[in-house]
């Protein structure tokens, strides 16, 4: 599980659904108060920010002609835990020649 904290925008496909998939696995693991202290300690995610950015993730799926109609509720949100939103960035676009090339183009756009 990893919130990338970027704007969904730069995320490849795979990236881009795949973040929406872990935070619906993440509102199981936080609903049946399972411990997530080494997403924490890892600078993976934030709990407080799972609701909010699946809603992010939902409405760029629903812009790319995805079909978004899962909802999450998470209840038993904890404390913030902000990201280092820069690092976690630059670690995507390192990773991921797709996501670069998409940022590229986005930035060359001024739409980012």
């Amino acid at each position: 599980m990893r919130q990338w904290m970027c704007n969904p925008k730069i995320l490849c496909r795979k990236h881009l659904l795949g973040e929406h998939v872990e935070h619906h696995m993440m509102e199981e693991n936080i609903r049946n108060n399972k411990k997530i202290d080494g997403y924490i300690k890892n600078n993976l995610m934030d709990p407080s920010m799972v609701e909010s950015r699946h809603n992010e993730l939902g409405r760029e799926m629903i812009v790319r002609g995805f079909t978004h109609k899962s909802g999450l509720q998470v209840k038993n949100k904890t404390e913030s835990h902000p990201i280092d939103k820069e690092a976690a960035l630059q670690e995507l676009l390192k990773r991921c020649p797709e996501c670069r090339q998409r940022y590229d183009w986005l930035k060359k756009a001024n739409m980012i």
